[in-house]
């Protein structure tokens, strides 16, 4: 697998320094416009995250972004922490892409089969691309773009067979859709009918993203475009 190997890498290693998992708690933001989180929703300082990185699922979406707090209890923004980045909402990026993470599913890039490398089984308003670039300024290459229309569904489907346990996939919209509606990214198990994952709203400018999720006992599974954006997808890998 070559593609975001640095990424998986990278993401494994600040797991393995950030002890604070996601919790329930508030955010609270001062007249200042500088965010806090606080852990019991007293509003003392007790309860404010401080001198630490955390994941946190602040709209409670299931999934978790990663966070930095300084000794006063403020949330870092557009900046660099111990060598790592994160972006003007505060969340840890690696090369321009948010990380985040779903409780108890992770995996271990030596054992991953890289999917964008073979044909999927279905493809729907979708297309292999060469080289795209995201809203973000990023360049991918060799990767999916789903079409994604108010009046259409776009999706690529791969036929897993039951063999894995979980997927990773990076995606992002495309670079020139400032007039596009806003939209999600979804992902269905066809065999359980279940919902395996489900982004927040993302606008046509937002930021690359890297989830990974549960696919165990799926024989297939489908990536969906939701609403009127079109979305590039860089990585999908499975374990």
């Amino acid at each position: 697998m070559k593609k975001h190997i640095l990424t998986v890498l990278l993401a494994a290693a600040l797991a393995c320094v950030m002890a604070v998992p996601a919790m329930a708690g508030i955010w609270t933001v001062t007249a200042g416009g500088r965010w806090r989180y606080d852990v019991y929703g007293r509003g003392t300082e007790d309860g404010m995250l401080k001198n630490q990185w955390a994941w946190l699922d602040g709209n409670s979406d299931g999934v978790s972004e990663c966070y930095y707090f300084d000794a006063d209890g403020y949330m870092a923004a557009d900046t660099e922490v111990d060598g790592y980045t994160v972006n003007a909402s505060g969340q840890w990026t690696v090369d321009g892409v948010v990380q985040t993470k779903i409780e108890g599913v992770s995996i271990n890039s030596a054992n991953a089969v890289d999917l964008t490398a073979e044909a999927p089984s279905e493809l729907h308003y979708a297309e292999q691309f060469e080289t795209a670039q995201t809203a973000g300024g990023l360049t991918w290459e060799n990767g999916i773009r789903l079409e994604g229309a108010l009046d259409h569904a776009a999706y690529v489907t791969y036929h897993l067979d039951k063999q894995y346990s979980a997927m990773t996939i990076t995606f992002a919209p495309e670079a020139g859709q400032t007039g596009a509606q806003i939209g999600r990214v979804t992902v269905t198990g066809l065999s359980s009918g279940r919902s395996l994952y489900r982004s927040d709203k993302i606008s046509p400018t937002g930021d690359a993203i890297n989830v990974t999720f549960n696919v165990s006992g799926e024989s297939d599974v489908r990536i969906n475009a939701v609403r009127g954006c079109n979305y590039l997808i860089d990585t999908i890998t499975v374990q």
